[in-house]
């Protein structure tokens, strides 16, 4: 287990606990000032330009280093408060492992925490929560567009030849609403309509690559929680049993759940499976 959240600590307390730390580490606590929220606090290199403008005799750099951020809830997850071109994400921990990968809107990318960063004596243990990233794992809507198979090819251009396929009518679409969910062991495809298949699971040692449409060719699915036509990304995986690779191809449905989540989340267990 790795430890970043303690929901009962005060503002203080995080100072404290990650004054002598690395730049990106960060603990996230329950807002005191407003319910229901969380309060991010996380360490940086160098302080704000404000504050290193001002008279440095009357600040402490170190407490400065501490930067802090809202994370707010709304009806579809928990949001960066304040910020535009942040997203929504579905839960905290998707929050939390995006801005491990890219930071978005904060000054810099998170470092997760493990075990051994915090000395015992830095909380009670009645605060302390642990939560799994070992066992991390994403579901999110996305609309089950089509599959085609691409002989040998393996990146990109097999997600490009299964997009021209499929708007060729070269493949059949068969649109179908249906859950992504990736785990380190592998990605689930579950069709929420049976209409087109109850379950597809494909082992991460089978999966080549997964990634957008590189020529961005959208479709127009005229989707509630969609504005415009939807991006598209394509997963290619290797045959089972016969020589070959199958490319599956996916549409967005929702503005406010990007699908770069989940494909940072596939890649980062391609490259790095243990």
């Amino acid at each position: 287990s790795e430890f970043w959240y303690k929901p009962k600590i005060t503002r203080d307390q995080a100072i404290n606990v990650l004054k002598d730390k690395e730049p990106g580490l960060f603990v996230v606590r329950d807002s005191q000032s407003f319910p229901g929220a969380y309060g991010l606090a996380v360490k940086v290199a160098i302080p704000p330009p404000h504050v290193l403008q001002g008279d440095l005799t009357k600040v402490d750099l170190a407490n400065e280093k501490i930067r802090h951020f809202l994370i707010e809830s709304t009806k579809k997850g928990v949001k960066l408060k304040g910020c535009d071109n942040e997203p929504v994400f579905g839960s905290l921990a998707a929050f939390v492992f995006q801005h491990t990968i890219t930071p978005l809107s904060l000054p810099l990318r998170l470092v997760i925490p493990n075990e051994g960063t915090w000395p015992r004596r830095c909380f009670s243990l009645t605060f302390m929560y642990a939560v799994n990233v070992v066992s991390f794992f994403l579901a999110m809507k996305v609309m089950f567009v089509g599959e085609s198979n691409v002989e040998m090819l393996s990146g990109s251009t097999a997600v490009q030849r299964t997009v021209e396929d499929l708007l060729k009518y070269k493949a059949t679409p068969r649109f179908t609403p249906a859950s992504f969910k990736v785990t380190r062991e592998g990605v689930t495809i579950t069709d929420l309509e049976r209409k087109v298949f109850f379950r597809k699971h494909f082992p991460m040692t089978s999966i080549l690559h997964c990634g957008i449409d590189p020529l961005d060719q959208r479709w127009d699915l005229h989707l509630p929680d969609y504005t415009g036509k939807s991006r598209t990304f394509g997963m290619v995986v290797r045959r089972i049993g016969e020589a070959g690779n199958d490319c599956h191809l996916f549409a967005e449905v929702d503005d406010d759940h990007s699908v770069n989540t989940v494909i940072n989340l596939v890649n980062k267990y391609i490259s790095n499976p243990s």
